[in-house]
């Protein structure tokens, strides 16, 4: 049976406010969250962690207690295909290479990225990176998006950006 993944990242909401009513339902209907950091408020990170199971990693905008609570790169294996999470960090110009060359894209069927605001589905190093954008800050994106993707044993799908 496949596993529903919804993507987000850079969500940058100061309370546990409610996201984009489209992303709340695709939300309802996951199996599994991924979140590729810049939460920035610990209160949306705990209503997040306890609506659904949630992989992570720190932005560099979760400041305080979040540093102590979400790791700087998260990972977990689904149905045998192991997803990294990582956010990334300075120049969104090359990020992916950025990424690349500070992790074993070997380990990874996937890694979730975000910081660039700007979604992004490719492959570099035989591994997919997907950046989810960000559903509620578009800065220089057009569109505010996250990503629906489902794991079966046989592979990581086809992730599907989402607008909003």
């Amino acid at each position: 049976m496949p596993v529903k993944l919804v993507l987000i990242s850079d969500t940058h909401l100061r309370s546990a406010a409610r996201l984009p009513a489209p992303l709340e339902a695709a939300i309802d209907n996951a199996d599994l969250v991924i979140h590729a950091g810049d939460f920035v408020s610990p209160d949306f990170y705990d209503s997040l962690i306890q609506r659904k199971p949630l992989v992570c990693a720190l932005g560099n905008c979760d400041q305080g207690t979040l540093g102590d609570r979400v790791p700087e790169i998260g990972e977990k294996i689904v149905l045998g295909h192991r997803i990294g999470v990582i956010h990334g960090w300075g120049s969104p110009r090359d990020l992916v290479e950025k990424i690349a060359k500070r992790i074993d894209c070997s380990k990874y069927a996937m890694v979730v990225f975000g910081h660039s605001h700007l979604a992004e589905i490719r492959g570099h190093a035989g591994t997919l990176f997907v950046n989810p954008g960000s559903p509620t800050e578009k800065r220089f994106a057009p569109h505010c998006t996250y990503v629906e993707v489902e794991v079966t044993e046989e592979g990581i799908g086809a992730p599907r950006i989402v607008e909003l």
